[in-house]
């Protein structure tokens, strides 16, 4: 994982591994977070990723991960944060403890690879999986809908959901497979898709 900063020209290294997602709180831009490879190795910068410590405390690191999982912080409030393995872990105290809060939301063998949490209705939380699943919470991830089945894609870190800024509904999937629609998006919370791209 690097970081630049608008006035310099070259990028610092700030983690190792095979540095994963970043995720920066919208409301306390130093607080940084990094991870690498496997699950619950995340880290936790106050200082804007000067220096880390560890943020993985309760996850289960015995939980199937799809090599680099996802995770969010809530961009409205920096304290809640989600993490996903094969069930979805959340965070209400910034990333220092963690608990389980679903159940395993692939079919069985497979892990998150992708999380997208609502602007406009913080509760609607949307799951992709690796064995080609898309689901959706209402409740902040408490409970979930299975919407779609089938997906295809590379199953190891795609990152391929987006929720609209506006509207909780409406939704986009991307999809890593020659061959068929790349490109997905649902104004009914997943209920049916509409193919937005040419195959």
């Amino acid at each position: 994982s690097v970081r630049r900063t608008t006035d310099a020209t070259s990028w610092t290294d700030v983690f190792g591994g095979d540095g994963g997602w970043t995720q920066l709180a919208q409301t306390a831009p130093s607080t940084v977070f990094v991870e690498y490879q496997g699950t619950a190795n995340l880290f936790r910068s106050s200082d804007g990723g000067t220096s880390s410590s560890f943020s993985g405390s309760g996850i289960d690191a015995n939980d199937r991960n799809c090599f680099l999982p996802p995770y969010l912080v809530d961009p409205g409030n920096a304290s809640r944060m989600f993490y996903g393995t094969h069930r979805v872990w959340r965070s209400t105290n910034g990333g220092a403890t963690w608990s389980a809060f679903s159940g395993d939301l692939t079919a069985g063998s497979g892990a998150i690879r992708a999380l997208a949490l609502s602007p406009a209705v913080p509760n609607v939380l949307w799951a992709a999986t690796n064995d080609g699943r898309v689901l959706v919470s209402t409740n902040g991830g408490a409970n979930f809908t299975l919407r779609l089945s089938g997906n295809p894609g590379w199953p190891r870190v795609t990152r391929e959901l987006a929720a609209h800024p506006s509207d909780p509904a409406t939704a986009w999937l991307a999809v890593a497979r020659f061959g068929t629609a790349q490109v997905r998006r649902t104004s009914d919370s997943g209920a049916s898709w509409s193919d937005v791209d040419q195959t």
